[in-house]
């Protein structure tokens, strides 16, 4: 995520990661918040729908 997405590349990692929640667990790292994530996404509704999978049931480990 260290470069902004296009429209269409943040709904297939929306997808994938909507297709995987609740099946297997992810490991994302990144040097932004959750705050950032929006202006990495450039779309807040999918930003916000992105987080609520992630965030629902995780550990945040910051270094």
């Amino acid at each position: 995520m260290m470069f902004p997405l296009s429209q269409g590349d943040a709904v297939v990692f929306f997808n994938l990661v909507n297709e995987l929640h609740d099946k297997t667990s992810l490991v994302i790292t990144t040097d932004k918040s959750p705050k950032e994530s929006a202006d990495v996404l450039k779309d807040t509704v999918l930003t916000t729908a992105l987080l609520d999978r992630l965030l629902h049931r995780c550990e945040i480990v910051k270094l």
